[in-house]
C-alpha cells in the first residue's frame, strides 16, 4: 500500500525519513514544507509539492501520514492543525520546548484519539533490546548504579552546514545538549520503572563552542524504582564537545554488572562470578529509523493508539524543565513521575 505523506522540515533527519519511506516504496505522493522554497526541485520517481506554508499544504492537500522534523518550537502548533485529519505522526524529539507545552500537547492529542509516536530512536536498536531482556531476566540482581554518557562533537554531526546555523545550537529552536542528547533521557526512563528521580545538576555552555544554549549537562542523584526499595545511584553526562565520540550505559547490580556501548554495539555483562558475555548488537544505523517508520505504518494501518512513548516523552521533557531548574538555582530537586498516569 502507497501513501501520501508529509513531512515538515528538510534538514538531515527529514531527509532520512523521506529516503527511508522511500526505499520502502511506501510514497504514493510527498509534500514537504519548509521554511524558505528549495533551490533544486527533489528528483524523486513519485509528485512532490512544496509549500513554505504549513497550513496551506494541509488545506489544499489530502495526507494518510505526517512526520513533523520542525524545530521544537514548530511542533505543537502544527500537531494542533493536525488534530482533524484523524493521520498517523511521526514528531520528532524534543517533542516541544518545555513541559508545560508537552502535557498540553499529551492531553489535547489523547482528546483528539490522534497516533503519535516520537522520533527515539535508540529504544529501536537491537542493543536496547537486549538490555532490556538481560534486566528483565533479573540475573543483575538489585540495581544499585547508573551511568550514562554520550559525547559527541556538534560541528561533525552535519558537516555540510555551519553548525552555529542549526537548531542545535540555538535555544529557542530546542538546541542545546540537554533537549538534543535527549534520547539519553528516554531510554533510562524505556529501561528502568522510575517512580521517582532526586538529583542535583549543572550546565555549562563552553566557549569552543559558538551556541546560546548549554553544550554539556550533567546530572547526578538517585532514582526511586517502583520494583525494588532500595533506590538507585545515577549520573548522567551529555557533551556535544567530545572530538572522539563516545556514548555508553552502565548498569551495576548485587549480583553482576553490565555495559552497553552504543558506538562498538556491543552489550556485555556478567552475573555471579560468571564469565564475562560478549553479545555483537551491529545493525546498521539506519536500521532504527526504518523500524521507526515501519512502527508508524503499522499503527495508522491498524489504527491503533499508543500512548506510551507520547507519554515518556512528557516526562522527558518536564524532567528536562527539572534539571533546568537545578542547574539554576543549584539545588537538588525531586521529581515524580507518579504524577504521569495517562
Amino acid at each position: 500500500m502507497k501513501y501520501d505523506i508529509l513531512v515538515s522540515g528538510y534538514g538531515a533527519i527529514a531527509q532520512r525519513h523521506i529516503n527511508n519511506l522511500n526505499n520502502l516504496g511506501i510514497i504514493k505522493s510527498l509534500t514537504i514544507v519548509k521554511r524558505v522554497m528549495l533551490e533544486d526541485q527533489p528528483n524523486y520517481k513519485f509528485p512532490v509539492a512544496i509549500y513554505t506554508d504549513f497550513k496551506q499544504a494541509i488545506n489544499e492537500k489530502h495526507f494518510d501520514i505526517a512526520i513533523i522534523a520542525s524545530p521544537a518550537s514548530a511542533h505543537s502548533d502544527q500537531l494542533h492543525q493536525l488534530s482533524n485529519l484523524k493521520i498517523g505522526c511521526l514528531v520528532e524529539k524534543p517533542i516541544t520546548l518545555n513541559g508545560h507545552q508537552a502535557q498540553e500537547l499529551y492531553q489535547f492529542t489523547r482528546l483528539k484519539n490522534m497516533n503519535c509516536i516520537i522520533g527515539y530512536d535508540l529504544i529501536y536498536t537491537k542493543g536496547f533490546t537486549e538490555v532490556s531482556r538481560i534486566l528483565h531476566s533479573e540475573c543483575l540482581g538489585k540495581i544499585w548504579h547508573i551511568n550514562i554518557s554520550v559525547g559527541q562533537f556538534l560541528p561533525d554531526w552535519r558537516p555540510s552546514k555551519n553548525y552555529k546555523t542549526t537548531v542545535s545550537a540555538v535555544k529557542a529552536l530546542g538546541g542545546g545538549a540537554l533537549r538534543e542528547l535527549s534520547h539519553e533521557l528516554d531510554y533510562l526512563l524505556a529501561l528502568f520503572n522510575v517512580s521517582n528521580i532526586e538529583f542535583s545538576a549543572q550546565l555549562v555552555r563552553h566557549s569552543i563552542l559558538t551556541m546560546d544554549c548549554e553544550n554539556e549537562a550533567n546530572i547526578f542523584g538517585g532514582l526511586s524504582l517502583r520494583n525494588q526499595a532500595e533506590k538507585v545511584s545515577f549520573s548522567i553526562h551529555l557533551d556535544m564537545l567530545k572530538r572522539f565520540p563516545s556514548r555508553y550505559l552502565y548498569i551495576e547490580g548485587a549480583k553482576g554488572s553490565l555495559t552497553w556501548d552504543l558506538i562498538r554495539q556491543k552489550v556485555t555483562y556478567n552475573s555471579c562470578g560468571e564469565e564475562l558475555k560478549e553479545i555483537d548488537v551491529r545493525e546498521d544505523s539506519n536500521q532504527p529509523y526504518v523500524k521507526l517508520i515501519q512502527t508508524l505504518i503499522s499503527q495508522s494501518a491498524n489504527s491503533v493508539t499508543s500512548k506510551q512513548a507520547l507519554l515518556r516523552s512528557v516526562q522527558v521533557m518536564s524532567w528536562i524543565d527539572s534539571i533546568e531548574e537545578a542547574a539554576s538555582n543549584k539545588c537538588q530537586v525531586s521529581f515524580s513521575l507518579r504524577e504521569f498516569n495517562g
